[in-house]
């Protein structure tokens, strides 16, 4: 997975025939996988979560859900910025929930979640 993926674009369906070395060796998995199985996988490329460490120490990590519009303008602190916000613990559940609202970059008047 870790070779083969990465090599894959959006969208793409691939074949991979992984060796038992490579994968549960001669031991297998039983009951579904026998010893020094050749296990063939057809895979396709739904999408990806990019994310971004922005601090370097996994105290917020960014995601990117969808792509923006390409641009290379960038809101910048202490301007004002419309959004709409979406917060989600671990599990799924919707803690909050916002429609589109103003906001002043940097102004850190977000507060914690209602």
């Amino acid at each position: 997975w870790d070779l083969g993926i990465p090599t894959m674009a959006k969208g793409e369906l691939a074949r991979f025939v992984i060796q038992p070395e490579f994968a549960y060796g001669e031991a297998g998995q039983a009951p579904a996988i026998p010893p020094s199985a050749v296990l063939v996988f057809e895979v396709e490329l739904i999408g990806w979560v990019s994310k971004d460490d922005l601090f370097g120490d996994a105290g917020c990590i960014k995601s990117l859900i969808q792509e923006g519009q390409e641009t290379w303008v960038h809101p910048e602190k202490g301007g004002e910025i419309n959004l709409s916000l979406k917060v989600v613990a671990q599990d799924g559940r919707v803690i909050q929930e916002s429609p589109a609202f103003d906001y002043d970059v940097g102004s850190h008047s977000l507060g914690a979640p209602s």
